[in-house]
């Protein structure tokens, strides 16, 4: 039987790739944009229903979860207020558990970032940083709620924000000399499909 899998945040650049993939492997996706001309990429994909929805209201929200398998949570944001990021990287994972325990979801696939602060996020060095880190503490503490979950760490610069400028070219190198077996990686995601497929 083909999974449905709801994949919030699948027009952005991650989300796309992860939308390919996922339809390779025979899964049935929806994918909410606030912005109807923004799914336009994901039109040729087989088995992937873009709808225009804001993931931010919760009535949406829960109607959108209902009859799916699983939801992968790829929304984020770079720039903006500490609300935008909290809106965006605690708020949402908040909703998203609430939505799952009214439909009966159980698996959540959350994409966070490398580099998150201790519990509480307070240290670490930005808004980004520090709302990640909240919203995956909020994901965290919903163990009792009977989700399955999953978190996978990515790089925050490897994402469509890095502009060519010398400085950030430099940084992304030496990051994927560092470690490049480290952090987010497509084959990821590719595990985690295929065990619901």
């Amino acid at each position: 039987m083909m999974k449905r899998v709801l994949v919030l945040g699948g027009t952005g650049f991650v989300g796309r790739h992860v939308c390919e993939k996922a339809s390779r492997l025979g899964c049935r996706l929806t994918v909410p944009t606030r912005k109807p001309g923004a799914g336009k990429l994901l039109l040729p994909l087989p088995w992937v229903d873009v709808e225009v929805a804001d993931v931010h209201d919760e009535a949406a929200l829960t109607r959108l979860v209902r009859g799916h398998d699983a939801v992968v949570n790829l929304v984020a944001i770079l720039h903006g207020t500490r609300a935008q990021f909290e809106r965006a990287h605690v708020a949402l994972p908040q909703q998203l558990v609430q939505a799952c325990k009214a439909a009966g979801v159980r698996r959540i696939v959350h994409v966070s970032a490398l580099g998150i602060g201790p519990e509480g996020g307070k240290e670490a060095p930005s808004n980004y940083l520090r709302s990640k880190t909240a919203g995956e503490a909020a994901l965290r503490d919903s163990g009792d709620s009977g989700l399955a979950l999953t978190l996978l760490r990515k790089y925050g610069c490897l994402l469509q924000s890095v502009r060519r400028h010398p400085v950030c070219e430099a940084r992304l190198a030496r990051k994927k000399a560092e470690a490049p077996s480290r952090g987010f990686q497509a084959s990821h995601l590719s595990k985690i499909f295929a065990t619901m497929v």
